[in-house]
């Protein structure tokens, strides 16, 4: 079991690595809550937006988080607020994990497209038919469905990924922006 274990993690690992590759590069700054908060942007601005957030944790992270800073000894926090999740480091916010799955108002621009707990699979090929050529299905068997995920790539050179999470419906559920560390 172990070793089936071992060897789906570096599999996905492998996928993950060469889905990053060729998956469709987005350019952030197109990139929204309800197109009107941007996926980078400030504390100010989150709380304007959303009002303040419940504090979910503080860190330091070791790498992953892009922010030049020469005070590594800087925190980062979690903060959460209806289904939307962000990091914020000192007067920065990035926007981290947004569930559609519960709002029928709420969606993410990402340039011309609208994605929300509505949009499908079919949807996501026609918009970005590049990353649905990497599309990583989770799903074992009909039975048993489990949730799957698409992936875009906000540079051409990075680790991280933008995660757009689907339901076992192949509906989008969540967008997270993954960053390896």
């Amino acid at each position: 079991m172990k070793c089936i274990t071992l060897f789906i993690l570096v599999f996905t690992f492998y996928l993950n690595s060469f889905a990053q590759i060729n998956s469709t590069v987005i350019d952030t700054k197109t990139i929204s809550l309800d197109g009107k908060l941007p996926m980078f942007t400030s504390k100010q601005l989150i709380q304007k937006y959303l009002g303040d957030g419940i504090k979910k944790k503080a860190f330091n992270p070791e790498c992953g988080f892009d922010y030049d800073d020469e005070d590594m000894n800087a925190k980062y926090s979690f903060y959460s607020k209806n289904g939307i999740t962000y990091v914020v480091h000192k007067s920065k916010a990035d926007l981290y994990e947004i569930d559609l799955s519960k709002s029928k108002d709420r969606f993410v621009q990402f340039g011309n497209y609208q994605i929300n707990k509505d949009t499908k699979l079919i949807d996501l090929k026609k918009y970005f038919p590049k990353s649905y050529t990497h599309y990583i299905n989770l799903n074992k068997d009909e039975k048993n469905q489990t949730e799957s995920f698409f992936i875009l790539s906000p540079c051409k050179i990075c680790d991280d990924q933008i995660r757009i999470i689907l339901d076992k419906n192949l509906k989008v559920k969540t967008v997270v922006y993954w960053t390896p560390c």
